[in-house]
C-alpha cells in the first residue's frame, strides 16, 4: 500500500523530479482531504491563471529589466531613470507550472528570459520615452526560479505538517477524521507566504537547466 504524504515529501526534494509532475499528485492527495481551496490553489499554479483569474502575491510584478530596441544596437536598456521606470519595471506572470519550467530549462542559469509587456504598460512607457520605439521586458531567469521554488517550497511545507499530524503512513484513502483533523491546513496563501519567507532555507531544489542533448531533441522534434 502506497503513503501518498511521504511520497510526495520524497519527490518534493528529488532534484530530478520535475514539479510540474509533482503537481497531479498534490492535487489527487487535496482532494482526497477534500481540501478544497489547496485543490483549486494547485490547479490554478499547474494550469495557469486565466486573463480575469487574480493572481496571488507572489505573481504580481516580477522585477525586470525595460529594453527597447535600437536600429543600430538592438535590444539595449531603455534611457529611463528610477522615477520613471516605477510601478513598471515587473510583468505579471499567469503561465502554469509546465511553462515555466519549460522556459527556466531552455535558458542557461544567469541569462534573462523576454516576456511581452501588457500594451497599457507598453504605452505608459512610450510615453515616458516620448518615443514609439519597440520595447520589451527581460526578467532574469532566477527571478522565475524563485517563484517555482516558492510554489513547491509552499507544497512541502503542506505536507511536512500532514506528517506532523499522523498522515504519513500507507492508505489509499482517509476518514472522516482525518479529514477533520487536518481541515486548518486548508490554506493556500499562508505556506505560500511561509515559503516565500523561508526560500532557500527549505530543502527543494529550483528547475533544473536542460542539456545540450535534451536541447536538441526537443528542436527535433
Amino acid at each position: 500500500m502506497r503513503a501518498p504524504v511521504t511520497n510526495l515529501k520524497e519527490r518534493l526534494t528529488a532534484p530530478n523530479d520535475s514539479l510540474a509532475s509533482i503537481m497531479p499528485s498534490a492535487i489527487t492527495l487535496a482532494m482526497m482531504l477534500r481540501q478544497r481551496s489547496m485543490a483549486t490553489w494547485l490547479r490554478a499554479e499547474f494550469q495557469g491563471y486565466g486573463d480575469d483569474a487574480a493572481l496571488p502575491p507572489h505573481r504580481l510584478h516580477i522585477k525586470g529589466e525595460i529594453m527597447v530596441e535600437s536600429p543600430q544596437y538592438g535590444w539595449i536598456p531603455a534611457p529611463l531613470n528610477a522615477a520613471q521606470k516605477r510601478g513598471y519595471d515587473g510583468v505579471d506572470i499567469a503561465e502554469g507550472i509546465q511553462a515555466l519550467e519549460k522556459t527556466c530549462s531552455n535558458n542557461r542559469r544567469g541569462g534573462s528570459i523576454q516576456i511581452a509587456m501588457p500594451p497599457a504598460q507598453v504605452a505608459a512607457l512610450r510615453a515616458r520615452l516620448n518615443q514609439g520605439a519597440e520595447l520589451t521586458m527581460t526578467v532574469h531567469r532566477d527571478q522565475f526560479n524563485v517563484l517555482l521554488r516558492s510554489v513547491r517550497g509552499a507544497i512541502y511545507l503542506w505536507v511536512r505538517e500532514l506528517i506532523d499530524q499522523g498522515m504519513g503512513g500507507p492508505r489509499n484513502a482517509f476518514n472522516p477524521e482525518e479529514r477533520a483533523a487536518t481541515a486548518h491546513l486548508d490554506t493556500p496563501e499562508q505556506f505560500i507566504q511561509r515559503a516565500m519567507a523561508e526560500g532557500a532555507a527549505l530543502p527543494v531544489p529550483g528547475a533544473q537547466v536542460a542539456g545540450i542533448l535534451d536541447r536538441l531533441f526537443r528542436r527535433a522534434r
